[in-house]
């Protein structure tokens, strides 16, 4: 089964996926994109595919005591790796996928999606699962660092399971959150930048 091939990829590369980053520069974007976002104090968000925590810990910077983080992700490594960098309880940490969220209708005021979207094999299964669970008037944001083609070219090259976890255009995923239900705010498709947001109609 394709997840459970992924959930073992992931959990191997858990130990060493930080090193390979730039972590200050990553954190210091990743705070520079939740003010451009206005992500409130009190707010619940998901992050959705949230690997070593790395969004998961910057959300917990801008978010107050009344704020709370769901981070959700397929791989036990990945977890724990995150676990061993902070704790907060604010946080709860979730092992499951985008498909069957263990959340509430209409319980979320945000769902992040970042630098996974690509790795959802039901792109629209996981759009519609995420619809249930926000709020009306919720967001919905997918969002990498760099450009497409360097997400594509990092996943083409990585082998299985990940070699076809392609990152559409920015217009064409736009286009299917409009399908779900979603009114689409924002579409960047830049060198150093993928954003797609959208909120629940």
């Amino acid at each position: 089964m394709i997840l459970e091939e992924k959930r073992a990829f992931f959990d191997r590369l858990a130990k060493s996926w930080d090193s390979a980053q730039d972590l200050h520069l990553i954190r210091r974007r990743l705070k520079e994109g939740l003010e451009e976002l206005r992500v409130g104090e009190s707010e619940i968000v998901l992050d959705l595919g949230s690997g070593t925590g790395n969004l998961s810990e910057c959300l917990l910077s801008r978010l107050g005591n009344e704020g709370r983080v769901l981070a959700v992700d397929i791989s036990l490594g990945m977890h724990f790796e995150a676990a061993k960098k902070f704790k907060d309880p604010r946080l709860l940490r979730i092992c499951g996928d985008g498909l069957f969220l263990p959340v509430k209708d209409g319980s979320l005021k945000r769902v992040i999606c970042f630098s996974s979207w690509p790795h959802f094999s039901n792109a629209k299964g996981v759009i519609r699962e995420i619809n249930r669970v926000l709020a009306p008037g919720g967001f919905l944001h997918i969002w990498h660092l760099i450009s497409r083609e360097r997400v594509n070219l990092i996943h083409s090259q990585a082998g299985w399971p990940i070699e076809k976890d392609l990152l559409i255009p920015a217009g064409k995923l736009a286009q299917m959150l409009s399908q779900e239900g979603f009114s689409v705010l924002e579409t960047r498709d830049e060198p150093d930048r993928y954003m797609v947001s959208g909120v629940k109609s």
